[in-house]
């Protein structure tokens, strides 16, 4: 599960912070696109879109039910923005799912919640870093479909940014089921040899 925004402006970062420094213009907000990523298929199972920016414990409850209501997946990998433990009670024992968030720096020594101290002792970096394949997916949307939304509304932008993840998943399934195919027509092909 990641987080990421799309801008609704086509103007550079650089160029917004000189305008930002010369007091000529407010730059807006971004839409923020959170997404729930199937590990081994690479497709998003759950979105949530909103106005950004905002804290990624938002929305982070809902994602992980709609996300085990498509694929009931063995466990949930979060990164730190998305400690808290609310989110580990709901993997846990709602969704019997394991889950693998960090815990952020912290001043106090002591750590609050069950499950947020059993990452103390549990957490396994392997299972962790399957997270990067969901900032990977993030990365192939944003080439493929642009990171710039044209809507000039927020619901519109939300919308927009919806029908890109849909259409992420459109593309993922019919790369897969390309690369079906040629699996399928290769095999066949080695076995004419073979004979």
């Amino acid at each position: 599960m990641d987080s990421t925004g799309h801008s609704s402006s086509h103007a550079s970062a650089y160029y917004a912070k000189k305008l930002k420094k010369q007091k000529k213009r407010k730059r807006k907000g971004y839409t923020k696109n959170s997404v729930a990523v199937d590990t081994e298929k690479q497709v998003i199972v759950a979105q949530r879109t909103r106005k950004g920016p905002k804290n990624d414990n938002r929305d982070s409850v809902s994602m992980i039910r709609k996300s085990h209501r498509a694929v009931k997946p063995r466990g949930y990998s979060m990164d730190k923005g998305f400690d808290a433990e609310k989110n580990h009670k709901v993997a846990r024992k709602e969704c019997r799912a394991e889950s693998m968030i960090p815990i952020r720096e912290r001043k106090r020594k002591r750590v609050k919640g069950r499950y947020r101290r059993l990452m103390l002792e549990e957490f396994d970096e392997e299972k962790y870093h399957r997270r990067s394949i969901a900032e990977t997916v993030i990365s192939v949307e944003k080439r493929v479909f642009g990171d710039v939304l044209c809507s000039r509304s927020d619901r519109f932008r939300n919308k927009e940014v919806k029908l890109k993840n849909f259409c992420y998943n459109i593309y993922r399934h019919v790369k897969i089921f390309i690369l079906e195919i040629l699996r399928v027509s290769t095999e066949l092909l080695i076995v004419r040899i073979i004979k």
